[in-house]
Formats: C-alpha cells, sequence, structure tokens
C-alpha cells in the first residue's frame, strides 16, 4: 500500500466533539456557523471522552510510550454506488486467532447495510480445507441469523473472533459482499464499509491498513522535560515558551519518580491547557 494522506473531516464520520464544535449534519446546507460557545461544546473541551483519549494518546506519543498498533492481514472497502465485491487469500500461519471487524465509515443508512463474509476457508500447509463457518467464534454476537452456506452475515458493525492456535492454518480465503439488493444501493445506501482481519487484538480506535505507512513521518520522542515543554509551545503556538511559562509548565509534567522525565499524564495536561488558551484558538 503506498502512504497515507490526509483527509478532509468531512469524509470522517462525525463524532460527538466535531458535532459539538459546530459540524453541521450532512443533510442541511449550511453557509454560515455559529459563533458563540455553547454548554455542550464546554462539556467536551473540559471533559469529553474524545478529547482526554486523543490528548492522551498524543502525549504518549510525544514522550516515547506510545507502542505501535496492531497492522491487520486484510483491509478492504466496499462502498459507492456500484457494489464491488472483493476477493482474499491472506497468510495466517503465525496467528492463534482472527478478529473478524466489519466497521461503518459512513453509509447514507448504515443501519439498513448487510455486510457479508463470502465462502471463508482455512487451508493447512498440505492444502486441506476447512469452510471457517465450521468454526464457533468466542462471541457469536456479531453473527445474524440470515447466515445460509458459505455466506457469513454480520452486522453493520460488527466484530467475530475464532481461535485457531495449534490447528497448523496457513491461508484464509474468501471474500467481502452485502446481502443488500443491488437496486437499493445507489444513492439511496451509498454503502461506506470496511472489512479487516487481524491476528491480534485490534486497537478499535484506530484500525489500520496492512501497511503502517503515515502522512508524516513521526518526530523523534521529546524524552525530557524541557523538550517536550519546548515540543508543545513550538507546536501549538509557534514560538518558545516565556522565562514564566517554562517554570510552571516544567514543573508541572515533572515525573517525581523519574527525575527530568515528563509524566505522560501530566504532559496531556499541559496539551490540553495550551489548546485552551485564546492564542492558541486564535492561530488555528
Amino acid at each position: 500500500m503506498t502512504s497515507g494522506v490526509y483527509a478532509r473531516e468531512f469524509r470522517a464520520p462525525s463524532t460527538l466533539l466535531t458535532r459539538a464544535l459546530g459540524r453541521p449534519i450532512r443533510d442541511q446546507v449550511t453557509s454560515v456557523r455559529a459563533e458563540d460557545a455553547t454548554t455542550l461544546q464546554a462539556l467536551e473541551l473540559v471533559n469529553g471522552e474524545i478529547l482526554t483519549n486523543r490528548l492522551m494518546r498524543g502525549a504518549r506519543r510525544m514522550i516515547g510510550e506510545l507502542p505501535p498498533d496492531p497492522t491487520s492481514l486484510f483491509n478492504a472497502p466496499i462502498a459507492g454506488r456500484t457494489v464491488q465485491t472483493r476477493q482474499m487469500d491472506v497468510d495466517i500461519s503465525r496467528a492463534s486467532k482472527l478478529y473478524l471487524l466489519v466497521s461503518d465509515t459512513g453509509s447514507n443508512a448504515p443501519e439498513r447495510m448487510l455486510p457479508v463474509w463470502t465462502n471463508l476457508q482455512l487451508v493447512t500447509a498440505d492444502g486441506t480445507i476447512l469452510p471457517l463457518a465450521s468454526l464457533t467464534p468466542g462471541d457469536a454476537s456479531g453473527r445474524r441469523s440470515t447466515a445460509a452456506g458459505d455466506r457469513l452475515a454480520v452486522k453493520n458493525d460488527s466484530r467475530l473472533v475464532y481461535d485457531i492456535a495449534g490447528k497448523g492454518f496457513a491461508r484464509l480465503r474468501g471474500g467481502i459482499d452485502v446481502d443488500n439488493d443491488r437496486a437499493e444501493i445507489g444513492s439511496t445506501l451509498n454503502p461506506a464499509l470496511r472489512f479487516f482481519i487481524f491476528d491480534t487484538e485490534p486497537n478499535m480506535d484506530r484500525l489500520l491498513p496492512p501497511s503502517p505507512d503515515v502522512p508524516l513521518p513521526a518526530a523523534p520522542a521529546a524524552t525530557t522535560v524541557r523538550a517536550t515543554v519546548d515540543r508543545i509551545f513550538w507546536s501549538a503556538l509557534g514560538r518558545a515558551p516565556s522565562a514564566a511559562e517554562r517554570k510552571i509548565a516544567e514543573a508541572a509534567i515533572a515525573d517525581p519518580a523519574r527525575p527530568g522525565k515528563p509524566s505522560a499524564e501530566a504532559v496531556a495536561d499541559l496539551l490540553w491547557a495550551v489548546l485552551m488558551k485564546p492564542e492558541f484558538q486564535l492561530i488555528y
């Protein structure tokens, strides 16, 4: 796969945070956004789970404490007005578990989309074939009761986990499709589904493709208190901290158990404090 690229916000599903910050709903034309802060906006910025998680993740990445997210073995969409089925042939020789996921990324009517895995076959090194449907997933709540034959019908969204440890499987073959009538796809449903297969526990907030490429290489970790403060101020405000700001910030993020090293939790708090500064909001 090629390196990732930045995408406009309107191409991603909205969240509580983006809606609180004024993102319009897709079925209305909005030419002017309200400039006044709302109670919902204040609550999301002060104590919202989405922003809190992103700040914590950013803090851990900044100081080099964020482990890499698992990458998928298979990642493919079914999207657009004309559905094109996809086939797969995946190496699972090192897997002890298989995670089959379906995620909706913006279908017009997600509740009406009917994703399906087709003709999934587990293949051993000597060529023996076993239908995946012959195994029972650890949690079957993601399945739909309409499964028939070689079509494993699942919900939108869904997650199925299969234990294949010690069974000698080398490949997983099959395909992806939807059970929806092709006549109703078009602009009515306009599906935007993505199918994933992982061999390790995935990060459900970051379902990565087989290649972990990112739009830009990550900056070196800021491993000292001083370097972390400098990184935050230069990245967020485009300037170095004043003497008073540096003194307060360095004292705030220092980890008492590791002299000279920053605490991830405290760095996240400092990131939040800088984001709330009128100076940051004026720049961005």
